[in-house]
């Protein structure tokens, strides 16, 4: 374990042990401590846990004394999608309602994970410029309309359009 990771899982011991009872309805938020995240209301709780809805996973732990399981991941640091900023970095394969999905990253240490693409880039709706790129595979959200499928977009590969561009109507 390197020593920024094992610095970054001692300062979210504590969270992870307090998170690791029963998840309250609204989970008490503290400032993530990954560069880049600082301005990023956070929770840690454990892999077994059911996220609150509204809330996805940032990062994942394979270590954590406080949640003891069988599983991979032994606990996530989550992210309340109301307060977080226009855009961010967030772990693949959930839901992000009211976010675009607008680039697929092969490489994440925070989120690596056996899938291909380990995290998104994702923007808020509100905050994309029209038009937009943005990657195929999910809903043209209401007020904005498909223009066309892209061949060439930052997105999932081996799919024939991985991209869409999307305008507000």
């Amino acid at each position: 374990m390197t020593k920024a990771k094992l610095a970054l899982t001692s300062a979210l011991f504590p969270l992870a042990l307090a998170a690791c009872g029963t998840v309250p309805e609204v989970p008490q938020a503290s400032q993530a401590t990954r560069p880049g995240l600082s301005a990023l209301a956070t929770n840690t709780i454990c892999s077994n846990q059911t996220i609150p809805t509204g809330w996805v996973i940032i990062e994942k732990f394979s270590f954590s004394a406080a949640c003891p399981s069988p599983a991979v991941w032994k606990a996530y640091t989550i992210s309340e999608l109301a307060t977080a900023p226009s855009t961010f970095t967030a772990c693949s394969g959930q839901s992000y309602p009211g976010f675009a999905i607008v680039t697929y990253n092969q490489v994440s240490s925070a989120c690596n994970d056996s899938v291909v693409y380990k995290s998104v880039n994702i923007t808020r709706y509100s905050s994309l410029p029209s038009p937009a790129l943005i990657c195929s595979g999910q809903n043209v959200p209401a007020g904005w309309v498909l223009v066309r499928y892209e061949t060439a977009a930052p997105c999932q590969s081996g799919v024939q359009y991985p991209g869409m561009t999307i305008q507000r109507q």
